[in-house]
């Protein structure tokens, strides 16, 4: 999100993909800026403001590749599954062919650049079936163990699907200072390494 004071504009975001998409948006009259803010969970763009209310998350596992929230906009009572993941997560969660090979195409261009890629999808959902997610999730959650993660991973797959893709976005994921010097350290010292992503 951004935070106007004085004369600047300050970023803070959760994870590393928003934060160059609002530092690098043009400022401009004819622009739309959205602004998030987690604390009051606020968006704005231009001078319209919407408040959404947080009704359900799918936190982010490695074997789905993607995180959701079901969202209520408190402004025009919209409800809406917004989902953010890999590319080949995302694209099996959506019918569309068309759309599919779009961000697809786009998202192995960025990728040949060495940029990191999410893909974004959306579903309007009405507040009845948001409850019936919660429901579901909550009882997916009573589980323990591995029968937990199968009903989890179950109540996942049946929310996350039907999509529409809006979009992919790219990052530049520099590595950290130094890194390629200790790389190099480490394997002039005959350490073995492998790195995983």
């Amino acid at each position: 999100g951004a935070a106007r004071h004085g004369c600047r504009l300050l970023y803070s975001g959760s994870a590393p993909n928003p934060l160059p998409l609002g530092i690098n948006a043009p400022v401009r009259a004819s622009s739309r800026i959205l602004v998030v803010s987690v604390a009051s969970n606020a968006l704005s763009a231009a001078k319209e403001y919407h408040y959404y209310e947080i009704l359900n998350e799918l936190s982010f596992d490695s074997h789905r590749k993607a995180m959701s929230v079901t969202v209520h906009d408190m402004v025009t009572g919209r409800v809406m599954l917004v989902t953010k993941g890999a590319d080949t997560s995302l694209c099996g969660m959506t019918q569309d062919e068309g759309a599919r090979r779009s961000v697809m195409s786009a998202a192995t261009s960025f990728a040949e650049l060495g940029l990191r890629t999410l893909v974004y999808g959306v579903r309007n959902m009405t507040m009845q079936e948001a409850h019936q997610h919660s429901l579901t999730l909550r009882h997916s959650m009573s589980g323990i163990g591995r029968a937990r993660e199968r009903q989890m991973s179950k109540a996942y797959s049946a929310i996350e699907t039907g999509l529409s893709l809006i979009g992919v976005t790219a990052v530049e994921d520099k590595l950290a200072p130094n890194v390629p010097q200790t790389i190099e350290w480490i394997l002039r010292t005959g350490i073995n390494m492998w790195v995983l992503t």
